[in-house]
């Protein structure tokens, strides 16, 4: 079975980079059965993204890097929300798995060939997150081209099961990482791209809307990612109108049981794309 990799950013190429090295350098799989997909948004690093994707497309069948400029959006925010990326990236990809993950989300376990072995349509696999802190990230940037990941991780940082943000014990809808049915996306209209307008709140909407529509929630151990600190800009939008914007829209789809968004709309549409760049394994 194929896969498609698909991640929504923005000028995250740092992380980016130290993600796939993580992924490709440690992990086995055959690169014949995995692409990649890439969004990002606005960004003023195009060519450094360029680089990125060059450096690792022996990795993957296909990489495809797509920029999109959300402020053309008439429902357009200013908070960076992924919505608008993630429903262009799932419609790029090929696969019917798809693993959804973000930049700075970086492996140390083998979640390509496990997001293959566990998937069901009717699943959506949450994978567990450790988040770390400025300096946890500073100090797993060091060996990090020469020590697994895993082992770079127990070397280095604190041991809690408690500092691990999701787990199977500690069960929460947020999909750092997740794995899915492309198929599923699609038929439940993908992610609300009402959500734009605000922070926060389109994980947990798509992932309750899912369940609505007969997808089983599930967690794994054998998927698990370390959350690299990338600075506390976001967290500017906390318990602010854009917050509060989109806390209403999550309680609306509550409220309504909503079944598939952006219904009658051209969802995560190409008019969207300012350009697409493909990365093939020899080329």
């Amino acid at each position: 079975m194929k896969l498609s990799i698909v991640i929504s950013t923005l000028d995250r190429t740092i992380q980016l980079d130290r993600t796939l090295f993580s992924l490709c350098k440690w992990q086995n799989y055959e690169p014949a059965d995995v692409e990649l997909v890439v969004v990002v948004d606005r960004t003023k690093v195009w060519g450094d993204f360029g680089w990125v994707m060059r450096n690792y497309r022996r990795y993957f069948y296909k990489i495809t890097l797509i920029e999109i400029n959300s402020d053309r959006m008439s429902q357009k925010g200013v908070t960076g929300n992924p919505s608008l990326g993630i429903n262009i990236a799932v419609k790029a990809a090929e696969n019917e798995i798809i693993l959804k993950t973000d930049a700075e989300c970086t492996p140390i376990t083998e979640t390509v060939s496990e997001s293959i072995k566990l998937f069901d349509e009717n699943k959506l696999w949450f994978f567990c997150v450790r988040m770390l802190t400025e300096r946890e990230t500073e100090q797993m940037g060091e060996g990090f081209d020469s020590i697994h990941p895993d082992a770079l991780y127990k070397k280095k940082l604190t041991q809690i099961d408690g500092l691990w943000y999701i787990t199977e014990r500690q069960r929460y809808p947020y999909w750092f990482g997740a794995v899915f049915s492309r198929q599923r996306f699609m038929e439940i209209g993908g992610l609300d791209e009402e959500f734009m307008k605000g922070f926060a709140g389109e994980d947990d909407e798509w992932a309750e809307r899912m369940a609505r529509n007969g997808v089983r929630w599930d967690w794994s151990a054998t998927l698990k990612i370390l959350h690299q600190y990338h600075g506390d800009w976001s967290q500017r939008w906390i318990h602010t109108e854009p917050h509060f914007t989109n806390i209403r829209r999550l309680q609306w789809s509550r409220d309504n049981a909503v079944m598939r968004a952006n219904e009658g709309l051209d969802w995560g549409s190409d008019k969207y794309i300012i350009r697409k760049e493909t990365f093939n394994a020899h080329r």
